[in-house]
């Protein structure tokens, strides 16, 4: 795990210790040095606040963010595995990914390898790429909304995996 990883582990962790479905334990993932930084960098304060980030994440270290046993390693693989795309099965609805193809967190080539396998086993999934993540902006946002209360009045998903 890159520094720029740490703090979308920690909200991944936050996110199901929260879920009424996994509730994981969030402290079984992190050392006494990130629980520091947990409550912090799970906020959303922090997004509007990168220097604050950048020194919550600047002391720790990859290890700092490891399951404690290896039941809570099994435990994250299995919730994580069942949340990931392609599913265990096909999607019942139609879904929108949009990514940028230069990102530093959550790798494209990982993405494009998920997206790839979804669509070959047949889910309807629109996939919008940009540039790089600062294009993912409050255009992309109205742009998802629109998708969103389109597909919930009744529109068909357009160019279904086309791309991918």
């Amino acid at each position: 795990m890159t520094p720029a990883q740490y703090r979308l582990q920690m909200l991944v962790v936050a996110s199901l210790a929260l879920s009424p479905t996994y509730k994981l334990d969030p402290y079984q993932y992190f050392s006494d040095a990130a629980k520091n930084s947990f409550g912090y960098l799970t906020q959303c304060v922090a997004m509007v606040q990168p220097a604050q980030v950048g020194a919550a994440t600047a002391g720790l270290q990859p290890g700092d963010l490891k399951p404690k046993t290896p039941t809570a390693a099994d435990e994250l693989r299995r919730d994580l595995q069942e949340l990931a795309l392609p599913g265990p099965s096909k999607l019942s609805a139609p879904m929108l990914v949009v990514y940028a193809l230069l990102d530093p967190v959550v790798l494209p080539a990982w993405t494009a390898q998920a997206l790839q396998t979804a669509c070959h086993q047949g889910d309807p999934i629109e996939v919008r790429k940009n540039g790089d993540l600062s294009a993912l902006n409050e255009l992309v946002l109205y742009d998802a909304i629109a998708w969103i209360q389109g597909s919930f009045g009744g529109q068909r998903a357009t160019n279904v995996c086309v791309g991918v």
